[in-house]
This record gives structure tokens, C-alpha cells and sequence, in this order.
């Protein structure tokens, strides 16, 4: 169809040759653009006349609308071409742009076949010589003053091809003087005519509007450059990072493309040379630097070119459902440690972070060119940060209003200097560091000597920046980004970048740290004390506060082990530990704190923490009050961060109930814990009592030490009232029958009592699934011969007031049905939309514990989540003759993790070998079945 040599994308060797001669052209004044060859190239001819697209070019009326077509045939040829022979993406968007100046010039030639009634100018992002598959096409058409009807349908000639194709154009048409007014309305026409380049046309005309722009230019350069600075920085006030946001948006995210845009327009407003243009400059950073950036910037375009080609729009945001095909599009392949998906997206987050710490730089330089002279005024020290931990005197000043280093010279041999210009920023986070002070950081850190590792002095800087930074968030980032965070722990340097594939985290593994020691600091000074008054008065006592400190940095530790074995994460935290504890009793804590950062949650929501077996395996486990304390700490930090929805009313209710249980066990074993249990007994029944729901015979403590035995004093003694209350309403129905749903923090809490029977626990499931709710808890047990079931369901996603109450009474109806067992049959019920989880893999898991509690076996199960799962679950153990004691419920983004306390249905004593197997093979079929 399109031979080789004759296409748009042809070896880019011939295209460079091209450019070549326009750039040769130029010189000898075709105008100021180095596509200019292009426009008029053979080759291109050749190509276009193949398609068959000089056909409809009559000069005047309207073209033909076929040409249209043909054009976006062409193009999509072109780009198909480009991408599917290997090239990178960011040499594919340059050719889109280069094809697009071939057409345009073409399509003015035909209907303006007089050069000097018009020029046709790109400006905007088309201007700057890249087009990903959906960019915007921003033209200006340059008109002679005493411009008539022949110019307008010249414009018309070029337009409307381009429409046809389906190319969106952004387009405005003046004279000079027109052009020269359209400059002073506001900054967004400066921005866009600062990118401006002849496409076609009169040149002479192009070099006016050039003359008037420059002067314009050298006018307002500092009004320009501080409205862009203030631009930039609200907008980064609402972006999330390319650096630390698991599907970053690459154009307007932090560490995008757009804080390299904002780079190129202060820069080239200001000098009027392109940093861009391969012989362009850059002299706001160091020349190994600014080379660094513009590589990150052409990877940063290759994504996003291919990102456009597979959305089939304009979407520059890289989710999930694209990362993996991105990853196979890039050449990444899957390896031991990360999928292809992860390493691509580890490349990725590494260039973001090139652009965020060398554009830091940039802007600040830039800053200070256009400042006033007060800004230069010399200001003291503010006494604060005369003196810290260490001995002497920082090296540290103020510095244009920055901190920065007193002496450069003596901070390249003294590394702690380094740490100590943290310390005071910990003290004023209102300070920026001055651009020269992040240089020579990024410069000294990559030689870091190993001596530093173990130095005191260092550690005691460090801790003590992290200790009491009210706000350490930026503080450590501005440390990664320089690169003496990693150097300094090279565990963080191993997982810079680094992600975890799925729906369960909020942010990368290295901002998940960064983000829990904020949470830290919010526990101390801020706002969560009120929210968790446990961990907030354990922070209170020193010792305390450095085992917590040192574990949620420790936290990750898994992610740089190779092996990662839970001994071999706890040899690793341990053997860092020490550089910052001295007390080996402490550090150990700390090392297995670190190497367990979620088993006190694990435990809280996916065992029978009602049972005392559980409490006291735990408490073997865990050893010490020290160490459970500091695990209380590390994860009250950990789960306020690592993920949204994580940590509410009901999992703070549960890691209570377990803390103190624990710790009662480990001050006093057994019989601790039941006089701790005793009290929580006593104050379940007061409750009872004061909701007057004694029913006959049966008095208040006797129903409170019934539900102790149940496991639920695991749950807000309030939904445990609800309960009682429900199960007195359904003694009074024929069916004896009653649902209560509630709304509550954690989304909607629903009461089930209903005639105990085979099959109930799946049929309630099945409901709730055919209803559209998603079980995030449950809880099941028996009370007064009657089964008594508490769920917690997420929150719908839309929050619209008519669709809750719709929601909640087909919610109630379902329900209703399914306990009765009279629920329709309906096929398996559809992900709703936007549901993701589909798109991950978990492998199916089933582990059976049949000691956990006398008398129950344990059946835990993991594998992807999907509506129906619980129900498909619960089912396939009734029909394996499997009654289901209790279950807990707990989920992890894609992965379900599911607990049942199960016997036998017939009532007899356990389970064979045999039977248990066949147990494992239906769950491992149930967990596997596609939804």
C-alpha cells in the first residue's frame, strides 16, 4: 500500500538530512525556523502525493471534504509507522509535528498560491516542534494590513482540511498591529507567541512579528517570569507528583512535562535562546545537568506519545490499564524482583525526578535574575539556626532569603554540613534552599564515603531533623531529590521509584515512607493526636519516640533485600537499626517492628480477636510491651498513609481491642487476660443495661459474656445494641426476620438476624453482591439460637443522596430475601463501572489452621477480589458440608483476604486430612472462576 521510501516515516537519517538544508536555509534567511525545509521537502511530496492529498487543492473555494480524509490517513500512517518500526515516542511526536508542517505548508501553497497575503505561524505546544497523536494544533495566521477576502479563504483553504482530519486547531488570525495588542491582554497570548515559528507563508512578515514580539519581550521579562513562577506555583499546590503518585499524570503532574514547559518559556523569555534546540543552552544549570533533563524530558514525551496512541485520546494520565502495555511497547520485560509494568514506571519516576530537583534549581535561578534590588539585601541569621546537635556552628547563612552555605567550599569536605542545612530548615520549613546549597548537595552526595554511614554526629543531625520537623514531608523529599537521603540509606536509594503494582497503595514505596513519618509528626504536633490518643501518648516518652521514628523509616525494608524472607528483612532492619540505637534490646524491637510492619493489623481484621487463643499467640509472638508498643505506632503511621480508606472507626476499634489484650497478656499471661476480658464484659453489659434489652431470663451480663465467646468484642459496643435490638425485632416477625443499615463512618453498617440454617452466610453474600455493595468487614455469629450478622459495606462511589437512598433500600430488600433463602437466581453479578480490579492478578491462596481455637479450624484464603467472591466462597464450603462460625473480612485493593472459623455441619469433632484437602482444591476453584 505505502512502499519504504516513500512514506511520512521514513529513516530518520533522511529526515536529519532535510534538516540539515532547512537549517542552511536559514542562515541565508528564509526565515527563523529549522522545519523550513521541511515544509517544501520531495520526500514528503512524494508521499502525500501517493495518498493522493494534492487532489482538492483548487486554490480557492472550499476543498474537497475527502481531502480531510486523506490527510488523517496520512497521518495516522505516519504515526503508526513511526511507533510500530521501534521508534521512540519522543522521535515519533517529532515527526508528527514535522508531517503537520508538510501538510499545512501544502495546503497554503494551493489556496494562497500568492506568498505574501498571509503566514501561517505555530505557536503553542504545536510551535515547539512536538505533537503527541492528540495534541492541540495552535496556529496563527499572520495577515498584510490591508488584508481582503482572498487571505480569509485562504484560511478557510487551510482549515478546513485540517478539520475534516480530525485534528482539533486552535487558531486566531491578526494583523501586526492585532498581533501586538493580543500580547498585552494577558500572559497565556505571550506564552503562546513565545514558541512561535514560520510554518508557510510570507517571511518577511514572520520577521516583523518576530522583531515586535522581542520587544515586547525585553519589556516585560520580569512581569513575565514572576507570573509564571506564581502560575507554577499554584499549580503545584493541587498536582499530584509524577515522582510519587501511582498513575501520574505526565503533562501537568509534578516533575512533568509542563514544569519543563514553564522551564523553556522563563528561559527563553528571558534570554530568547531555546534550551531545548539541540544547540541550545542552558546555563541556570551545570552542562552534564542540563543535558540529565533534556533526556528525562524526551523519556517523559515517549511515554506520553504511546500513552495518547493507546488511550485513542487526548489522556496523558498513565493508569494502571496502560502500564503494562506501555511497559511492552518500551522494550521493559518482567524480572525476579518487578514486573515490567513496575520497572517501567521505576524509569519513569526516576526521570520526574531528575526534572523536580534540577528544575527546582533552574526556577530559583531564574528567580533571582529578575529580582529587585531588596532581594539581594543581606539579612542576618536567624538565631535558631546558630546552633543544633552537633558542635560549632552551622555552616549555614541566609542567602537572597534562601539557606544556603556559608562556606561552599568547607561543605564539600564536611558532609555533616549537608545534614546540618536539613536540621535548620526542620527548624524554618518556611526556608527554600538556595539553588547553589541543592547543587553542591547533589553533587557531594553521589561521593558520600561510607565513614558517614556510621558517623554519631550525623546520626544525631538526622534523627533529631526528623524528631522535630513539624512538618518533615518536604524535608524529605528535598533530601531524596538531591540524592543524600539515598546515599545516606542506601535501602532508600533501592526503592526510589519503586511501586507496587496495584490498587492497594496510595503512593510509592519511598513516599509511603516519606508520608508515614509525616503521619508521625501530625501524631506529635498536629492533628491526629485527638483522632488516636494511644499512639499519641506513647509518642509522649523519648525512648519511645526514636524506636518509632527509626521503624517507620525501616518500614519498607522488604523492597531492598533480595530475599525476602521475613529472618533476612529483619537481619537487614536490624543491622541499619544499630546506627541509630544503642541499646540492643531496642534495636531488635525495631528490626522485627520493621520486618512485620502490618501483622497487628493482619491480625485485628482477619482473626477472632474475641477468642483467647488469638490474643495470646499473638502476645508469644510479638514478646514484649516495648515491641508492641512500637508496632502500635508504626502502624497507626503506616495505615494513615499507605492507603485510602485504610484506617477507620471499625480498624481502629479492632487494633484497640487487640493492643490491650496483648498487652494485658504480656503483663500477666492468661490469667491477665481474662480479668482484662472480665472488664470489657462489664462494660458491654452496661451498655445492655442502659439500652433496657433484657429479654426474659436472661440478664444483661449473661448475653455480654454470650458475645464475648462469639468474638464480638471486636465490635463498637453501640452496633452490638443494634444487634440486640434487631434480634428482638425478628423474634416478634413471622419470618424471624429483621434488617438494620445504618450509616457510619466507614461507609454502611447492617445488622442481619435471622433462623440459623445451611447456606445462610452465601445467601446473605449473594445478596449484597446482586444489591452492588462491596462487603469491606463482616463479622457472624450466633445469639439466642439465631444467627446475628454484622456487615460493613463500602460507601457508594457518586455519594448522590437519591441514589444512596435507592442503594440502601434495595440494599435492605436484598437482604431480607437472601435470609429467607428466596433470593432470584441471578448470573454472576458485573464489576460496576470503573471497577479496576480485573485488571491485576493475584495468586489463589489457602492456608487451614486447625488449632487456632479448640473446637474450630481456621481456613484463611487470598486471590483477587470480584463482585460475588464471599459468595462464591461461603457457598463452596456449605456445599462441602462446612458450617461457618464466624468470618472476617478484610481487603487489600485487588487482593481479598478472607478468614473463616468453620467445623463440621453434622456437629461432629473435626476435619480428616482428606476432607481438608478437598476443602482446598473447591476454595482454590472458587478463587480462580472468572468473574
Amino acid at each position: 500500500m505505502i512502499e519504504g521510501g516513500q512514506r511520512m516515516a521514513s529513516a530518520y537519517s533522511a529526515r536529519e538530512s532535510h534538516r540539515k538544508a532547512a537549517a542552511d536555509k536559514d542562515a541565508n534567511g528564509s526565515g527563523g525556523d529549522k522545519r523550513g525545509a521541511i515544509v517544501s521537502s520531495p520526500h514528503w511530496g512524494a508521499f502525500i502525493d501517493q495518498l493522493g492529498l494534492h487532489q482538492g487543492l483548487n486554490g480557492g473555494s472550499r476543498p474537497d471534504p475527502s481531502l480531510g480524509a486523506r490527510l488523517k490517513d496520512a497521518l495516522a500512517a505516519s504515526l503508526r509507522m513511526d511507533l510500530d518500526s521501534g521508534a521512540s515516542g519522543w522521535r515519533a511526536a517529532d515527526a508528527r509535528a514535522a508531517a503537520v508542517d508538510f501538510a499545512i505548508g501544502r495546503l497554503t501553497a494551493a489556496a494562497s498560491p500568492d506568498a505574501r497575503d498571509l503566514a501561517v505561524i505555530a505557536v503553542g505546544g504545536y510551535g515547539r516542534g512536538l505533537l503527541a497523536p492528540y495534541s492541540d494544533i495552535d496556529v496563527l495566521f499572520l495577515l498584510p494590513r490591508e488584508a481582503g477576502d482572498d487571505a480569509l479563504r485562504a484560511i478557510e483553504g487551510v482549515l478546513y482540511p485540517l478539520w475534516d482530519a480530525g485534528l482539533t486547531v486552535g487558531h486566531a488570525a491578526h494583523d501586526l498591529r492585532g498581533a501586538a495588542t493580543a500580547l498585552k491582554v494577558d500572559v497565556t497570548t505571550c506564552t503562546s507567541y513565545l514558541d512561535a515559528r514560520l510554518v508557510a507563508g510570507d517571511k518577511t512578515l514572520f520577521r516583523q512579528f518576530q522583531t515586535n514580539f522581542d520587544v515586547h519581550r525585553r519589556r516585560t521579562a520580569g512581569r513575565f517570569t514572576k507570573a509564571k513562577l506564581e502560575e507554577l506555583k499554584r499549580r503545584r499546590e493541587t498536582a499530584q507528583s509524577v515522582v510519587y503518585d501511582l498513575e501520574p499524570d505526565l503533562k501537568e503532574g509534578r516533575g512533568g512535562l509542563r514544569d519543563l514547559d514553564a522551564l523553556g518559556w522563563i528561559y527563553r523569555y528571558l534570554t530568547g535562546d531555546d534550551p531545548w534546540r539541540p544547540d541550545g543552552s542552558l546555563d541556570v544549570l551545570l552542562p552534564d545537568e542540563a543535558d540529565r533533563l533534556r533526556r528525562a524530558r524526551q523519556h517523559l514525551w515517549s511515554v506520553r506519545t504511546h500513552l495518547q496512541d493507546l488511550a485513542g485520546r487526548a489522556d496523558d494520565q498513565a493508569t494502571f490499564e496502560f502500564q503494562p502495555r506501555l511497559a511492552e511497547r518500551l522494550g521493559y520485560a518482567d524480572r525476579r524482583r518487578a514486573s515490567a509494568a513496575e520497572r517501567l514506571m521505576k524509569h519513569l519516576r526516576l526521570n520526574a525526578l531528575t526534572v523536580t530537583r534540577l528544575s527546582r534549581i533552574a526556577f530559583a535561578r531564574l528567580e533571582e535574575r529578575t529580582a529587585a534590588l531588596s532581594h539581594w539585601r543581606p539579612r542576618a541569621t536567624p538565631k535558631p539556626l546558630t546552633s543544633d546537635e552537633a558542635e560549632g556552628r552551622p555552616n549555614v547563612r541566609l542567602r537572597t532569603g534562601r539557606l544556603d552555605f556559608t562556606s561552599a567550599t568547607a561543605a564539600r569536605h564536611s558532609p555533616i554540613d549537608l545534614f546540618r542545612i536539613f536540621r535548620a530548615k526542620a527548624k524554618r520549613p518556611e526556608l527554600e534552599l538556595h539553588p547553589d546549597a541543592l547543587e553542591l548537595i547533589g553533587a557531594v552526595a553521589r561521593t558520600l564515603p561510607q565513614e558517614c554511614r556510621d558517623d554519631v554526629a550525623i546520626c544525631d543531625i538526622f534523627l533529631a531533623t526528623l524528631e522535630t520537623a513539624k512538618r518533615p514531608l518536604s524535608i524529605l523529599r528535598n533530601m531524596s531529590e538531591s540524592g543524600l537521603l539515598g546515599h545516606y540509606l542506601p535501602t532508600l536509594r533501592r526503592v526510589t521509584g519503586q511501586v507496587e503494582y496495584g490498587l492497594y497503595r496510595r503512593y510509592s514505596i519511598e513516599e509511603t515512607i516519606f508520608r508515614s513519618l509525616d503521619a508521625y509528626a501530625r501524631l506529635r504536633f498536629r492533628d491526629l493526636g485527638d483522632a488516636h490518643p494511644i499512639a499519641a501518648g506513647l509518642l509522649r516518652r523519648k525512648a519511645r519516640r526514636r524506636a518509632a521514628l527509626v521503624s517507620i523509616l525501616l518500614q519498607e525494608t522488604e523492597w531492598a533485600v533480595a530475599d525476602r524472607t521475613t529472618e533476612n528483612v529483619e537481619r537487614a532492619a536490624r543491622r541499619i537499626a544499630r546506627r541509630f540505637i544503642v541499646d540492643e534490646r531496642t534495636v531488635a524491637d525495631v528490626a522485627w517492628c520493621a520486618a512485620r510492619p502490618d501483622q497487628l493489623i493482619d491480625v485485628a481484621e482477619r482473626r477472632n480477636i474475641g477468642a483467647a487463643e488469638t490474643i495470646l499467640d499473638f502476645a508469644a509472638d510479638v514478646g514484649s510491651v516495648s515491641r508492641l508498643e512500637t508496632l502500635l505506632i508504626l502502624t497507626v503511621c503506616r495505615h494513615i498513609a499507605v492507603s485510602e480508606n485504610r484506617w477507620n472507626a471499625w480498624t481502629r476499634r479492632q487494633v484497640g481491642a487487640l493492643y490491650f489484650g496483648t498487652r494485658a497478656a504480656l503483663a500477666g499471661g492468661a490469667p491477665a487476660l481474662a480479668a482484662f476480658r472480665s472488664e470489657e464484659e462489664a462494660a458491654l453489659a452496661a451498655a445492655f443495661e442502659a439500652a433496657d434489652l433484657e429479654a426474659p431470663g436472661q440478664n444483661a451480663a449473661a448475653r455480654a459474656a454470650r458475645f464475648a465467646q462469639e468474638g464480638a468484642l471486636r465490635l463498637p459496643p453501640q452496633l452490638l445494641v443494634r444487634g440486640l435490638r434487631t434480634l428482638a425485632a425478628a423474634s416478634g416477625r413471622p419470618d424471624g426476620i429483621d434488617v438494620d443499615i445504618a450509616e457510619a463512618e466507614a461507609g454502611y453498617e447492617a445488622v442481619v438476624a435471622a433462623p440459623d440454617r445451611p447456606g445462610l452466610l452465601a445467601d446473605l453474600a449473594a445478596a449484597a453482591a446482586a444489591a452492588g455493595a462491596s462487603v469491606r468487614l463482616l463479622h457472624a455469629m450466633l445469639a439466642d439460637g439465631r444467627a446475628l450478622d454484622f456487615f460493613v459495606f463500602a460507601p457508594i462511589k457518586d455519594g448522590v443522596a437519591q441514589r444512596e437512598t435507592e442503594f440502601l433500600t434495595g440494599l435492605s430488600e436484598r437482604l431480607r430475601a437472601g435470609a429467607a433463602g428466596r433470593l432470584d437466581a441471578e448470573g454472576a453479578p458485573r464489576p460496576l463501572l470503573g471497577d479496576r480490579r480485573g485488571l491485576f492478578r493475584v495468586a489463589a491462596k489457602v492456608r487451614v489452621d486447625a488449632e487456632a481455637i479448640a473446637g474450630q479450624t481456621l481456613i484463611e484464603v487470598e486471590g483477587r477480589d470480584r463482585p460475588g467472591l464471599l459468595k462464591d466462597l461461603a457457598r463452596a464450603l456449605t456445599e462441602d458440608g462446612v458450617a461457618i462460625r464466624s468470618a472476617h473480612i478484610a481487603t487489600y485493593g485487588a487482593k481479598a483476604c478472607d478468614a473463616f472459623y468453620v467445623g463440621p455441619a453434622d456437629g461432629t469433632g473435626g476435619f480428616t486430612r482428606k476432607k481438608l484437602t478437598a476443602i482446598e482444591a473447591r476454595l482454590v476453584a472458587a478463587l480462580e472462576a472468572a468473574p
